[in-house]
């Protein structure tokens, strides 16, 4: 399995999202959370999306935190194939076994500070049942 930390526009839910990237996110996905506990909302972008289904337009200021949890199969590519407004900003795979610890496929983004609240010292503030520390 593979831990995930991402960053998302504030405010985006799973269910605004186009059928086909629900889809995408579940087909991948264990579980997630969003925004991550601990953290807090950074930054001034702008994410506009058409809600589906309907004509109506939403526009999210600023980035929040996404930790996931996801199957084996999950390659950053899918977040781009899908339009995903995802960022990756860290990624480890775990093996299910303790003694075998996990294998970091991308260093966490050093931005991620931003993400904490003021004054914190960078750390992953939450964590999945079962899934080591991350060293960061």
């Amino acid at each position: 399995m593979k831990r995930l930390i991402l960053t998302s526009p504030t405010g985006l839910t799973f269910d605004q999202l186009t059928p086909e990237q629900q889809a995408g996110i579940s087909s991948v996905f264990a579980q997630y959370i969003l925004p991550m506990p601990g953290t807090i909302s950074y930054g001034t972008e702008t994410y506009t999306i058409t809600i589906p289904d309907t004509d109506v337009l939403e526009t999210f200021t600023g980035l929040s935190i996404l930790d996931a949890v996801t199957s084996d199969n999950f390659t950053v590519e899918s977040i781009t194939t899908l339009g995903l407004p995802f960022t990756v900003m860290g990624m480890w795979q775990w093996l299910g076994n303790a003694n075998e610890g996990f294998i970091r496929s991308s260093a966490l983004d050093p931005s991620f500070i931003n993400y904490l609240p003021e004054d914190s010292v960078l750390h992953i503030p939450n964590n999945w049942a079962g899934w080591p520390e991350v060293i960061l």
